[in-house]
């Protein structure tokens, strides 16, 4: 692609992979995500988060623990600080009842902080359906699969949001969902929603369904 401009022109290649898989995949056409350096970024910030590698008939994403853990840190220094003020008031006289409660409240939030540091996911999408598995520190917890006749969308949630100067950056998830299926996650630790948008339409291609909820 090349343009002729005022000073530099415009000279740009790009290499996009096609695969046949009978779905059109028209959403990312339709939206501001379409623009090339969007999806530039978008592309690179799926793979800052997620290590995406071809698997027999289909793809494996591995979203590795640590990675993006601005909010796990945050938590976890919170609920350390919020847990060790119980602490302090008890051990200066305060109601035990008070202290308590500013103790158990601050060890919750700190676990959460530190779950989410050290979780980790491995989904794998086939023609047969998708397979998300979930671990902690390298120890699996559990396994969540949907088969492909029971396939109904997947989903983009946003979640936290978190504020660093005049910087907010919004975190999102997608969720697979099935006829008689609970919604399980199969993507986190996104930053955009270009980049939820991006995994949703590589998901749908090798799922090779028609099926689509942007979310």
């Amino acid at each position: 692609m090349n343009a002729k401009l005022s000073g530099l022109d415009f000279d740009r290649s790009y290499e996009i992979p096609v695969f046949e898989t009978g779905v059109r995949l028209s959403s990312i056409a339709r939206a501001t995500e379409s623009n090339a350096a969007t999806l530039d970024e978008a592309m690179a910030g799926v793979h800052s988060v997620a290590e995406i590698k071809p698997i027999v008939g289909g793809v494996e994403a591995c979203f590795p623990a640590m990675q993006r853990p601005a909010q796990g840190i945050f938590t976890l220094l919170f609920g350390t600080l919020f847990g060790g003020i119980g602490i302090a008031l008890g051990a200066n006289g305060v109601s035990l009842l008070f202290a308590g409660v500013f103790f158990l409240s601050g060890t919750l939030i700190a676990c959460y902080g530190a779950f989410y540091l050290g979780k980790s996911l491995l989904v794998s999408v086939t023609r047969e359906g998708l397979q998300a598995r979930r671990f902690l520190f390298g120890y699996p917890l559990r396994t969540q699969q949907l088969a492909v006749e029971d396939f109904r969308d997947i989903e983009i949630r946003q979640g936290a949001t978190l504020q660093s100067g005049a910087k907010n950056t919004v975190y999102y998830q997608l969720f697979a969902s099935g006829s008689a299926t609970k919604p399980f996650v199969v993507a986190e630790r996104l930053t955009s929603r270009a980049e939820a948008e991006l995994l949703i339409e590589t998901y749908i291609a090798y799922l090779g369904t028609d099926k689509r909820l942007a979310g």
